[in-house]
């Protein structure tokens, strides 16, 4: 949908008699070149269902203004903000529309090195319409260096999507710098790491932006795309942006402020590339509430869902499913009845406790209105999910689902821990219990509710302590391995011993892969090098692709490509492999050496596809 990316500074620019055929120096913006700029945004998003009708249709107009606050390698630091934003929402100017409009008014810092996006922070109360401007901005901007130099080159970068292969070429007469997207290789990192089904993948119709600069700075870059998102089994959303940026002379405002990036950075929400938008405000996801609901009641949308849910059941038992049943896959018409359900529970609370009876009442659809309480995301829905937790009436199965959903929330309310701890001994409960309550201490430290989620502490030392089994030390260490609490890092360190089971030494990498800390690098070189367990291996190359490439990683990497104890943990290292490429050159010419040595033949075509 909407996406994000980047812009950079670097290497010399090519001479002006440079001859057509040679490969250029410097290709994009050096944005180090110059303290501030000013570009004149117009961006239009829309999005339709098969059917025709639209999903959302949003329009933006504003000024751009760019801050360089300092440079990093191959790189600067940058800090955004759009002035006089005016949002349309299926063109009207309403009050959602206004919401978002101010919402955009806030600050955003982000990182462009080697041409992209590599980091960025958004302000707290941003909603993910807001973010998914922001990075819809930021695709207009990105131009990813060629390395080494070339006149055609091609780059692997993200968007709000997903990760996606495109070719650069740059016209030697006008010197402006094409980029086409060619096709979605990954989704965004919402499963830990774990590669969705190639058919879930968005389908590139067309995509192309046109940079133009002059003198090393970016004068206009204008992108048109179309692309076929799938989001159920048989649904899809046909979605096509435009977005033009033109540069505007800069305003010498000796008024300007001083910027205090460091309280910034620490009260807003980091969203790496890979990584999706914090999650929306439920203000700024009402902007579409009318739309999923209009025409439509909450008890019309939860009787379909429930003649769906019983037509599954009557087949299953019956054994008549098939791959030819229509009713094998969810059509447009039952997700389009589950977002509108989502949208009454949250535009519409007296709907909840509708909700709850239908729960009581043994819905053949509780599972999706569990699911639905957990989108909506608001205070009131919450609640609701507590009470389910803590309603010993309720079925395990509804309760599990229930905890996986308010430890998904980004903004949880403080009732949630209690809630939680609560049936942290409960049978049937408890694993999904510590999961979840490591998920909360991650979204109250992101929220800088810190006090907080330094009380979840001590329950992840007490809880791993008192483990009587492997399998539950590995539980409560994939727990911890949700907080990301880097604190808990000594805790963790033991269960690498070579006595440790090869579930909690995989538990124990997992554990590490979000601890934002030095020593973690090092210590997942040695381990990678020195495992000979392929579930273990497996494990900390997942954690390795979390946390990113770095020189410490790299070298391992190799070895475990030449030598790994399985096909799949070589295949899985070449994986790895091709995306660290762009960055660090040394793992080309192991790619190569897969390619044509590797005794397993899949494991040599991943590394011929990469070459």
């Amino acid at each position: 949908m909407l996406a994000l990316a980047a812009g950079q500074p670097g290497c010399h620019r090519a001479q002006a008699d440079t001859p057509a055929e040679a490969a250029p120096g410097r290709v994009g913006p050096e944005w180090a070149k110059q303290p501030r700029y000013a570009f004149a945004v117009t961006l239009d998003s829309k999005a339709s269902l098969p059917s025709g009708n639209a999903a959302f249709d949003l329009a933006l107009q504003a000024s751009l203004e760019l801050r360089v606050l300092s440079q990093v390698p191959d790189g600067v630091r940058v800090l955004g903000k759009l002035t006089q934003p005016a949002m349309t929402l299926g063109g009207q100017a309403d009050a959602e529309a206004k919401k978002i409009s101010e919402e955009l008014e806030d600050p955003v810092v982000f990182v462009l090195a080697g041409g992209r996006v590599t980091d960025s922070w958004f302000a707290s109360r941003l909603s993910g319409v807001s973010v998914s401007t922001w990075r819809t901005i930021f695709v207009a901007l990105q131009l990813s260096e060629p390395k080494p130099a070339a006149a055609k080159w091609a780059a692997e970068e993200f968007d709000s999507a997903g990760r996606y292969r495109a070719a650069y070429q740059r016209e030697p007469t006008t010197g402006a710098v094409v980029r086409t997207k060619g096709s979605y290789v990954g989704l965004l990192d919402t499963q830990g790491g774990k590669a969705p089904p190639a058919e879930m993948l968005p389908q590139i119709q067309s995509a192309e932006t046109r940079f133009t600069l002059v003198d090393g700075l970016l004068q206009r870059s204008a992108s048109n795309e179309t692309v076929v998102m799938k989001f159920q089994a048989n649904s899809t959303l046909t979605i096509t942006n435009r977005v033009v940026l033109e540069q505007r002379p800069v305003a010498n405002d000796p008024s300007l402020k001083p910027f205090d990036e460091a309280k910034f950075i620490t009260r807003a929400n980091h969203a790496a590339p890979d990584h999706p938008a914090p999650s929306p405000r439920e203000s700024a996801e009402a902007s579409f509430d009318g739309l999923r609901t209009e025409g439509k009641t909450f008890q019309g949308v939860v009787a379909l869902l429930e003649e769906r849910a019983r037509e599954k059941q009557s087949a299953k038992k019956a054994k008549e499913q098939s791959t030819q049943d229509k009713d094998a896959a969810p059509s447009e018409e039952h997700a389009t009845a589950f977002s509108a359900l989502v949208a009454f529970l949250r535009s519409q609370p007296q709907t909840i406790e509708l909700a709850m009876a239908r729960l009581r009442a043994q819905s053949p659809a509780a599972d999706l209105i569990v699911s639905a309480l957990g989108a909506a995301r608001t205070p009131a829905a919450q609640a609701a999910l507590l009470a389910i937790i803590g309603d010993p009436k309720m079925p395990l199965a509804l309760r599990n689902g229930a905890l996986i959903d308010v430890g998904r929330n980004a903004r949880p309310e403080r009732e949630v821990a209690p809630a939680i701890l609560a049936v942290l001994s409960e049978p049937g409960l408890a694993a999904q219990a510590r999961m979840s309550l490591g998920s909360l201490s991650r979204r109250l430290r992101e929220a800088g509710r810190i006090e907080e989620a330094d009380a979840l502490r001590p329950v992840f030392t007490a809880q791993l302590a008192a483990a009587k089994s492997p399998t539950v030390r590995a539980d409560v260490l994939r727990a911890i391995s949700n907080s990301g609490d880097p604190t808990l890092f000594p805790i963790v360190v033991p269960f690498f011993d070579e006595r440790a089971t090869g579930d909690e030494r995989a538990a124990a990498a997992e554990a590490l892969r979000h601890m934002q800390l030095s020593e973690v690098d090092p210590l997942l070189a040695k381990q990678l090098t020195a495992e000979s367990d392929a579930h273990v291996a497996l494990a900390i190359i997942g954690a390795m692709r979390t946390r990113g490439a770095s020189a410490v990683l790299v070298p391992a990497l190799i070895a475990v490509m030449a030598s790994g104890t399985t096909p799949n943990v070589r295949q899985r290292a070449v994986e790895l492999a091709v995306r660290w490429a762009r960055d660090y050159p040394e793992l080309r010419a192991a790619l190569q050496e897969a390619a044509q040595k590797d005794p397993d033949p899949h494991v040599r075509s991943a590394a011929s596809k990469s070459i």
